[in-house]
């Protein structure tokens, strides 16, 4: 997920999933949470991801399409 002005992009190995136009309230403006996890929802009713996630990471700045496809090939 890269956030740059109001427009908020997600990629998924690289490649553009899906853009918001819209995004006003910057994810890091939500201060300290306390449910954070990766691959569970918030409200219990909700599957667990049924997958596997072979890297996570957290950046403070946007990365273009190309930035993306090198932090993934590295």
């Amino acid at each position: 997920m890269a956030l740059a002005a109001n427009v908020g992009t997600l990629y998924v190995n690289s490649s553009l999933a899906g853009t918001n136009t819209a995004m006003a309230f910057a994810p890091f403006r939500l201060g300290g949470t306390s449910q954070n996890w990766i691959g569970r929802s918030q409200f219990a009713a909700d599957p667990y991801f049924n997958g596997s996630i072979g890297e996570f990471r957290i950046h403070r700045g946007a990365f273009s399409a190309t930035q993306m496809a090198v932090l993934i090939a590295a």
